[in-house]
């Protein structure tokens, strides 16, 4: 702010990390004989065998009267059972990722105090709301009663794959184009679309009901997508990959929409960057 730069945080209220202390506190206790196979499987986490019921927090977690399983949630009764009944859903059904309760009052007036804290005691500008589509859309206008209450410029801004223009209803200003604009961006650099479908991604926008005061980004990457320019490396579908990088990134300036910088674009990082993952063929995993 002494900067004048104006600051936007990641707000993460869908879920939480299995290693939430809230979470934490609803096991009663964990099966350490079942808790090697789950590690043999990738789990992260042991394996529960009993839910602490009288946790204060048992509650706050959204939970299906099925088992968790090795494979995911099942009622199979020969799947190594993870998680016992009722066991938390989690963000894609990963157990890593347990899902909040928003039927919960407590749960809500708690995250309406994490949005109090940082828009007014500590004063960001806005918040971009990490899987905007996996929390009710009455919170997101509890949410933007406060925010916009400590300040009345607080920019909302929604991850929704792919985007809804019901979130643009007394919630969010401005909206993530993932999975129109950004792979089509992707698409073009790997010589499977042609540059003309970026245009025709900008103008689907108001036939799918977004309003004209709010605003769709025009991102070509960001930190859940691959590197455009990787994606025209790897494919080779062009002489120059720099060239078509820095097109499509023209493209997202001079289109109707928010142009967006993710870092290292200005540098062609995949191509100068130390380290950097080279695409399909590169023989390290990711």
């Amino acid at each position: 702010h002494e900067r004048d730069i104006n600051v936007i945080f990641d707000i993460v209220i869908n879920h939480a990390g299995r290693g939430h202390p809230f979470f934490q506190d609803t096991i009663a206790s964990q099966d350490e004989e079942r808790t090697q196979a789950l590690l043999d499987a990738n789990f992260e986490y042991p394996a529960i065998n009993e839910w602490n019921e009288d946790s204060k927090y048992f509650d706050w977690w959204d939970r299906v009267e099925a088992a968790g399983t090795v494979q995911g949630l099942q009622q199979n009764p020969t799947a190594e059972i993870a998680d016992p009944i009722p066991t938390n859903t989690g963000f894609f059904g990963l157990r890593v990722m347990p899902n909040w309760n928003y039927d919960n009052l407590a749960v809500r007036e708690h995250m309406l105090a994490i949005a109090d804290f940082w828009s007014g005691e500590v004063g960001v500008d806005g918040f971009r709301c990490d899987i905007a589509w996996g929390v009710p859309h009455d919170f997101w206008k509890d949410v933007r009663e406060i925010v916009r209450g400590n300040n009345s410029e607080f920019l909302m801004l929604d991850e929704t794959i792919p985007h809804d223009s019901e979130f643009a209803e007394n919630e969010f200003d401005a909206h993530f184009d993932t999975a129109s604009y950004t792979e089509t961006a992707h698409a073009v650099a790997r010589g499977e679309a042609d540059a003309f479908e970026l245009l025709d991604a900008v103008e689907a926008r108001a036939d799918k009901g977004f309003p004209d005061y709010t605003r769709l980004l025009n991102a070509t990457e960001n930190h859940d997508e691959k590197r455009l320019l990787n994606e025209a490396l790897s494919a080779g579908a062009y002489e120059n990959p720099e060239h078509v990088q820095r097109a499509c990134w023209a493209a997202s300036v001079a289109l109707p929409g928010v142009p967006f910088v993710y870092y290292g674009q200005e540098r062609a990082i995949s191509r100068h960057g130390e380290g950097r993952h080279l695409g399909a063929g590169d023989p390290r995993e990711n």
